[in-house]
Parts: structure tokens; C-alpha cells; sequence
């Protein structure tokens, strides 16, 4: 791979992992990659293209328990070396 910026290029170098910044690919893959997240969350989800929101209406423990665990696994996933969560304070 290479980069190329108004007709001055960079060396060729050999690049072992990912997709390259601004390639088509990248937004294919990364759809396919977080599309996957509704299908292991028991709790209601929003995504939009920067923010996942999760909530569940709290009426027994088991409604509490069930989203803490839905935020424990996203928690795992963004850990994993995929993905990078913004932790924000809620208000």
C-alpha cells in the first residue's frame, strides 16, 4: 500500500491488517460488523451512525439485572480490540 496526496505518492509498504482510511470498503465492513450487535441485546436499541443507545423500562429486578448484563456484553465487545467506546456521563 501506498499514499498518494496530489499526485505525490509514499513508499510502498506492506500492511498485514485492517481496511485503509477513506477505501469503499471500510463502511461495508464496519456496517456488517456492528449490524451484529441487535441480535445478542435483550434490551431495546437504538443505533444511529456514531451512538448506540440501550434501555429497558425497570419494573423487577430481573428488568434491571437483564439490562446491566446487555451493558456488560456491549462493554466486552468495545474491549475487544474492534471497537473503542466514548465512555459519556449520563444526565
Amino acid at each position: 500500500m501506498r499514499v498518494g496526496v496530489r499526485g505525490s505518492y509514499s513508499l510502498w509498504f506492506d500492511m498485514l491488517s485492517g481496511v485503509p482510511q477513506g477505501s469503499v470498503l471500510s463502511p461495508i465492513l464496519f456496517l456488517l460488523y456492528v449490524n451484529e450487535i441487535p441480535s445478542w441485546i435483550l434490551s431495546s436499541i437504538n443505533m444511529s451512525v456514531d451512538d448506540t443507545k440501550v434501555w429497558r423500562v425497570i419494573e423487577t429486578d430481573l428488568d434491571c439485572t437483564t439490562l446491566q448484563m446487555d451493558i456488560d456484553v456491549l462493554l466486552k465487545w468495545s474491549i475487544s480490540g474492534y471497537s473503542d467506546l466514548i465512555h459519556r456521563s449520563v444526565k
